[in-house]
């Protein structure tokens, strides 16, 4: 929240308005990813004790940050590596599930 009413300042809100509209839609949607992670992480924080929440915390940031870093940033160029991701995020994927059962 600090920061937040740090950066309202009359500069920052114009420099704000005068960029693109893309870059307003990535902005919007990292949040909205942030915002998944918080709620993935307070939901596990409740529903189970701190040895199965944190490798489900982990486990889902690493992949919501690698999901961001390939749309966004291009960081997987080639389908061979993009094939290797999926399958190493399904395998953590049934790893949580398997941890949680």
């Amino acid at each position: 929240m600090a920061n937040l009413l740090l950066n309202c300042t009359p500069e920052k809100v114009k420099e704000w308005l005068d960029e693109k509209p893309k870059f307003h839609y990535w902005a919007i949607s990292s949040g909205i990813i942030w915002v998944s992670g918080v709620f993935i992480s307070l939901y596990s924080l409740a529903a189970y004790e701190m040895s199965f929440t944190i490798p489900i915390i982990q486990t889902v940031l690493s992949i919501i940050s690698a999901i961001w870093g390939i749309l966004y940033f291009k960081a997987i160029d080639k389908d061979k590596s993009l094939i290797l991701f999926l399958i190493d995020a399904e395998i953590s994927i049934a790893g949580i599930i398997v941890f949680n059962l």
